[in-house]
């Protein structure tokens, strides 16, 4: 039987004064390449705010952590206008 490989989803959308980042499946190294790129861009908008949701969000290893971190470190140095929903389950514990 073939190994299933872990499936992160990452979309953006703009609603109203926000871009919206969100996050569904499983975030580890695999997919940290595609959350970050995701919020790069994001950055990279005039929104005012920036909504990374992690509410649909699995799981999240050390890797997924360190690229939540730095996208925090980096709007603290920029507007601070990331926002961060809170996930569910092992997300909520981490």
């Amino acid at each position: 039987m073939p190994t299933r490989l872990p499936v992160l989803e990452v979309d953006a959308a703009h609603i109203d004064e926000a871009c919206v980042v969100r996050v569904r499946g499983e975030l580890d190294i695999a997919g940290c390449p595609s959350l970050e790129r995701a919020l790069r861009s994001a950055e990279l908008t005039k929104a005012e705010r920036l909504i990374l949701d992690l509410e649909k969000l699995e799981f999240i290893d050390a890797r997924g952590l360190h690229t939540l971190v730095a996208a925090a470190r980096r709007s603290a140095r920029n507007g601070n206008r990331l926002e961060v929903t809170r996930g569910s389950g092992q997300v909520a514990a981490s």
